[in-house]
């Protein structure tokens, strides 16, 4: 979830970040954390974190305070990260995801209701035509996307029945 604080302790989490990979070249390669709630704020801390500590990307929440990535203010961030290329990790977490919202019993929010917040995140980047308006972003989703690869094919079915110009 992205806070106020961000704004605050990012560069401070990054430089952190740099020094152990560093200190480690051989062992880390780091990610950035940057303020998704403003966007500028965000490309700003990315290019920092990228061209001046040679962190390789950021590592990002599945939504922004339960905003999608679909938001047409995120493809600004979505284009310079583009631009620069850095790897955009989407990781969900446990403690905020929709699941959670419906059934907090058995543990289910975190061994399910993140592989779905994994689909989500996904499904939401491919259909929405992010990754065609950004054909050079470099993503990578915790789990394996989750269960994505089996929804392709209803995915698929959706998209073609779309009005022409919602595709």
């Amino acid at each position: 979830m992205y806070k106020w604080m961000d704004w605050v302790i990012s560069p401070e989490v990054n430089a952190e970040i740099a020094g152990m990979t560093k200190q480690w070249p051989t062992r880390f390669a780091g990610l950035a954390t940057v303020p998704m709630q403003d966007v500028k704020s965000a490309i700003d801390e990315l290019e920092h974190a990228v061209t001046r500590l040679g962190l390789k990307g950021a590592e990002l929440d599945t939504n922004v305070n339960g905003e999608q990535w679909d938001e047409p203010k995120f493809l600004p961030f979505f284009k310079a990260a583009e631009q620069m290329g850095a790897v955009l990790f989407y990781h969900p977490q446990p403690q905020h995801n929709f699941l959670l919202a419906r059934t907090n019993r058995d543990g289910l929010f975190n061994s399910l209701g993140v592989i779905l917040d994994d689909a989500i995140v996904g499904a939401i980047l491919i259909t929405s035509g992010v990754l065609e308006k950004c054909p050079g972003l470099r993503v990578c989703i915790a789990h394996g996307a989750g269960p994505l690869c089996y929804a392709m094919g209803r995915m698929d079915r959706a998209w073609s029945g779309m009005p022409a110009d919602r595709r």
